[in-house]
């Protein structure tokens, strides 16, 4: 029962990083596109927030930054597999936490968090009458849920690291897989809003 949730687990991780990689080799002809002098003048929160060049590659790296972190997943299922074993989990681990924890940053610049963060409260912008417009809100829980894996992972290492809290690790677990399976719903939907108001609506 645990291989088949580990490969279950291992599916719907692979899926949603080829989702995601798939939207970032899209974005990727824009990475050197030159910044307009104004943007560079003027670094206000407006500035840094999505839909603004600079605002587009934070959001890009920092989507990219957690890509890669997301790997000390694959790195784990892979320890079973005879002969494969790259680095340390000691060195994943540090690896994983360091790519998310930049990752993050850019991406909360990105969305405004915490001065100009449109979506703060996402519910007022979920309508599903409107269609893909409906969704807007969606950027706002995308947000959060980033937060969220953060904290969560921040937590569990402190978790791992005291011997009188190892027997929380188990549900830690079970909450930040949920958390990371979250934040790829609700990014690639971002995404996929993303790429429609570009390609699709605008003509």
């Amino acid at each position: 029962m645990r291989s088949l949730r580990g490969s279950v687990l291992l599916s719907v991780w692979t899926v949603g990083t080829l989702t995601v990689t798939f939207f970032l080799s899209l974005g990727f002809p824009q990475v050197f596109q030159e910044i307009p002098s104004y943007a560079i003048e003027d670094l206000t929160m407006r500035i840094l927030k999505g839909g603004s060049p600079i605002g587009f590659k934070l959001a890009y790296f920092g989507t990219l930054l957690l890509v890669a972190g997301q790997f000390y997943t694959l790195r784990k299922a892979m320890r079973r597999v005879p002969r494969i074993g790259i680095g340390s989990r000691s060195a994943w681990l540090r690896g994983h936490c360091y790519l998310d924890i930049a990752g993050t940053i850019l991406l909360m610049i990105h969305s405004g968090f915490p001065l100009s963060f449109r979506y703060a409260n996402p519910f007022p912008y979920i309508k599903p009458t409107w269609g893909i417009v409906g969704l807007a809100g969606v950027q706002g829980f995308a947000a959060w849920v980033v937060l969220a894996v953060l904290i969560s992972g921040l937590l569990g290492e402190q978790l791992r690291r005291n011997p009188l809290r190892l027997h929380l690790i188990k549900p830690w677990l079970k909450i930040h897989i949920v958390l990371t399976c979250l934040l790829f719903v609700f990014g690639i939907i971002h995404l996929f809003i993303v790429l429609w108001f570009k390609y699709v609506s605008a003509g």
